[in-house]
């Protein structure tokens, strides 16, 4: 069995990557990166000081591959999160789809890791969102993952192809968590907006789970469709925090609620000084738009009916998982 992964050195791909390593379900493991040292610095950190064998490392972007690649699974990762500009966005999470799905030959399972965002928020009035909910994407970010999915369905109608999106995903190796943490550490502890906000969620190791999950045989009625996948208990942004005040250890302290306002601007200031944007990577105008919606939640129960998967992760756990493996990483 080949898999071909995509975003190996982001956070759920790094996730998912030491996974099957571990388990050593797939013989053979093709990994197109930007930076093949990033990689290889990540494995040794993760307990692989030498690349593993079976694994193949390739270049980022498919054109400069000299054939095709043949692969059983191909789970596509990789994305752009945080970017300045549609064409950023439009570059990679749509045309690199594009350009990847065609560099593959077989008859691959393929995983598209899409996004909550990709739906938009909660439509007012409702509970949650699900699959049936029209698609209404608020950032240019949501709107490049939507365009993503219907570019694959509609150019290759021949592929076996599930689309995941899940919302915040937690757990070890997320780098936007850090000022979550920092937050934590701290006695002033910032909330955007005057009202609670309410989130879904999911812990890295559900979703890697979720992902080998629609790699067991599947009824025909799932394939080819568009999935949310998620923890089914909702939480707030003062629970977020509180979460990461108890798995960290802070101090006490007191929650800061800024105005939109202010959002807004420190945005605009962060995608203006090319020396915030690598600080604060999460904080751009462009994505700055869903802070100021209040309820993101979704229904995974139709990814769970049809794959058999239930989330076992707490929050806590997922935080805390986050903790440990931060500070093992600054032990070594």
């Amino acid at each position: 069995m080949t898999l071909l992964l995509t975003g190996s050195t982001g956070f759920v791909g790094r996730n998912l990557l030491l996974r099957v390593l571990r388990d050593g379900s797939f013989q053979r493991i093709v990994l197109p990166v930007r930076d093949e040292a990033k990689l290889r610095r990540q494995l040794a950190a993760d307990g692989f000081p030498s690349l593993p064998k079976g694994v193949e490392v390739r270049p980022s972007y498919p054109a400069a591959w000299e054939k095709r690649v043949r692969c059983d699974v191909v789970v596509h990762a990789a994305a752009v999160l945080f970017g300045r500009s549609w064409e950023e966005y439009e570059r990679v999470n749509i045309e690199g789809t594009r350009a990847l799905l065609s560099a593959v030959s077989g008859k691959p399972r393929v995983i598209l890791i899409s996004s909550q965002s990709a739906g938009g928020p909660t439509p007012r009035g409702t509970t949650f969102r699900d699959e049936k909910t029209a698609d209404a994407p608020i950032s240019d970010y949501g709107r490049s993952k939507r365009d993503m999915e219907r570019m694959v369905f509609r150019e290759f109608p021949n592929a076996n192809v599930l689309a995941l999106r899940p919302p915040m995903v937690l757990g070890a190796r997320d780098l936007a968590t850090l000022p979550l943490f920092a937050m934590a550490a701290s006695r002033i502890r910032v909330k955007p907006g005057w009202a609670h906000k309410t989130y879904s969620w999911i812990a890295v190791e559900d979703l890697i789970d979720a992902i080998l999950a629609t790699l067991r045989p599947d009824p025909p009625e799932s394939r080819r469709r568009v999935f949310y996948v998620a923890n089914p208990n909702s939480i707030t942004d003062s629970e977020l925090i509180s979460a990461a005040v108890r798995a960290s250890a802070g101090p006490r302290g007191m929650v800061l609620r800024l105005p939109q306002t202010v959002l807004r601007i420190a945005a605009k200031v962060v995608d203006a000084v090319p020396s915030l944007r690598s600080s604060v990577p999460s904080l751009t105008r462009d994505r700055a738009v869903e802070l100021f919606r209040d309820r993101w939640v979704v229904s995974g129960d139709a990814f769970s009916a049809a794959f058999a998967f239930t989330p076992t992760r707490t929050l806590d756990s997922a935080l805390e998982s986050w903790v440990a493996q931060r500070r093992s990483t600054e032990s070594l």
